[in-house]
């Protein structure tokens, strides 16, 4: 069983058996956004850049079992040529049970349903996830282009620049 907050996920419900309930397409409430982004071990970010970010966001997709947040993801973008899809995340005790691909699929469709002529939806994957996004039909294209970015780090006092490393990316 798993306990955060009020609510418990017996680890014996099927994924079937939760998301039969359906997959909901509104924001969760930061805290428990941020409590899931503690549990898959992702850094620490505030509830006001959380806030922030909803606010940005174009589609959601939540997975629920009694209540609470098991399954996430998020689509930011222009609402016609750009998608991107952020935060897929999954209650560790739970990965591998298709909340994920459910969380994907819906938001895949959601995109879909706005997409202009020649979209793109993209993501960068974490690190050993690369054969789950190739399995919903979102194939590495590191052969076709290299990811680069920085994460932009700030405290009360400062703000800095963090590169990433120099990885290359494998194909999936």
């Amino acid at each position: 069983m798993i306990s955060r907050g009020e609510a418990d996920i017996k680890l014996g419900d099927s994924a079937e058996q939760v998301l039969s309930e359906g997959v909901e397409r509104t924001a969760p409430e930061a805290g428990e956004y941020l409590s899931l982004r503690q549990a898959v071990g992702w850094p620490r970010v505030s509830l006001d850049s959380v806030r922030e970010a909803f606010k940005q966001t174009i589609f959601f997709s939540c997975v629920r079992s009694t209540h609470q947040l098991i399954a996430f993801g998020r689509i930011v973008g222009d609402h016609s040529l750009y998608f991107y899809i952020q935060d897929v995340m999954v209650e560790p005790q739970l990965q591998r049970r298709g909340y994920g691909r459910a969380v994907v699929m819906d938001l895949l469709n959601q995109a879909k349903s706005c997409a202009g002529r020649g979209a793109f939806l993209g993501l960068l994957a974490v690190s050993g996830t690369e054969s789950f996004y190739s399995r919903l039909a979102l194939p590495s294209l590191a052969h076709e282009n290299t990811p680069m970015g920085i994460y932009i780090t700030k405290d009360l006092t400062r703000s800095s620049v963090v590169q990433v490393p120099n990885r290359r990316l494998r194909s999936a």
